[in-house]
């Protein structure tokens, strides 16, 4: 067990058990917070492996004669005990303080309702769903129930209650939610442009200007180097974690430019070109949080939304559904029509105006 480093500077655990070796991201740049949140995670790792020490597959004949195993039964603690469990379990996740805060609201909503491992049927389940909804929004209620399965499978892997008993359960789906087609529009662009060089903060103005060009996801730009910059050609090569394949976006020269003068002002030894690469992952986020709070802009202006206002932009001016997907790097050309035909009434308003005018015509 021990700390190590990665390139852009994050410290990660290694813990290793039973021949397997796990890595955990501690989330910060700093080797002292490091330390502090490794010893977290040790104390939680040696107490794991002295239960599994002191627990042994015990068989013994229930009532029909029949061997069982009963672990469960000599070491599953009281349901109270294992939420407060879960909670530790999630704090270690460093998960965001409103998810921990979704988490403890649910198992106040479940001791209230009295709920236990007696109670993990189909009828109690249901019984809780219908307590949720009569007193909150069908959305509140399944996102309490998304909760309870998370909580639930954890328990199975501690083997607290078994699949078969999980799979018994029905579970309210989330509500289907309507796709917005939202985007930012081009003089809120421009805003946010002027607003990162007037502030001197070049780094976020390239950030969210390659963003934009290359249609691309916020963390896949984050990790750019000077070796995706292809001069030769003007392309930039984009490594796309989410399908763990590569797209090629070509570029006008004068941003490729600019991108080796970042490179090179940054001076980052990790080889990257922006500087978030060695910052906390949610780094570039909140610098448009605060501004959007400056400049009295939406709440939905997120990074990923740059993402949709290129692919957008690019259908729109063009009505080349296959340069949206290339640039988006969608290897299914379903997936490009399915977010940015069918929730775009601007397509089907081009559509039916020029099937009016071949008429008229």
């Amino acid at each position: 067990m021990g700390i190590y480093q990665r390139e852009n500077g994050m410290w990660y655990a290694k813990l290793t058990r039973k021949g397997k070796t796990i890595r955990r991201s501690l989330y910060t740049t700093n080797k002292k917070d490091a330390l502090i949140k490794n010893e977290l995670i040790q104390a939680e790792f040696l107490k794991s492996i002295i239960q599994d020490s002191n627990t042994a597959n015990v068989l013994l004949p229930n009532k029909r004669g029949e061997l069982i195993d009963t672990r469960l039964e000599f070491h599953r603690p009281t349901f109270h005990q294992a939420t407060e469990e879960y909670i530790d379990y999630a704090i270690l996740q460093f998960i965001s303080e409103a998810n921990l805060k979704a988490k403890q609201t649910l198992f106040k909503h479940l001791k209230l309702c009295k709920f236990d491992w007696n109670t993990i049927t189909q009828k109690d389940v249901g019984s809780f769903q219908k307590y949720l909804l009569s007193k909150y929004s069908r959305s509140y209620s399944a996102k309490m129930i998304t909760h309870l399965k998370a909580f639930l499978r954890i328990c199975i892997k501690k083997e607290y209650i078994s699949h078969q008993e999980f799979n018994r359960l029905d579970f309210m789906s989330p509500p289907k939610q309507k796709r917005k087609n939202r985007i930012i529009p081009k003089e809120d662009m421009l805003k946010i442009l002027k607003y990162c060089k007037d502030k001197g903060d070049i780094d976020f103005y390239f950030y969210i200007l390659t963003l934009y060009i290359t249609g691309s996801r916020p963390n896949e730009i984050i990790k750019l180097t000077y070796k995706d910059l292809n001069f030769k050609d003007n392309t930039i090569t984009i490594y796309m974690n989410k399908v763990k394949d590569e797209k090629i976006i070509t570029v006008d020269k004068e941003l490729l430019n600019s991108l080796m003068q970042i490179l090179k002002s940054n001076g980052l030894t990790n080889g990257c070109i922006f500087i978030g690469s060695i910052q906390h992952k949610d780094f570039y986020g909140k610098k448009l949080k605060r501004l959007r709070e400056e400049l009295d802009l939406p709440e939905y202006y997120i990074l990923y939304l740059l993402r949709h206002t290129s692919a957008t932009n690019v259908l729109e001016g063009t009505g080349d559904i296959y340069l949206a997907q290339k640039l988006l790097g969608h290897d299914n050309i379903k997936t490009t029509s399915q977010y940015y035909i069918a929730s775009n009434p601007k397509q089907t308003q081009k559509a039916t105006e020029y099937l009016w005018n071949n008429l008229k015509s």
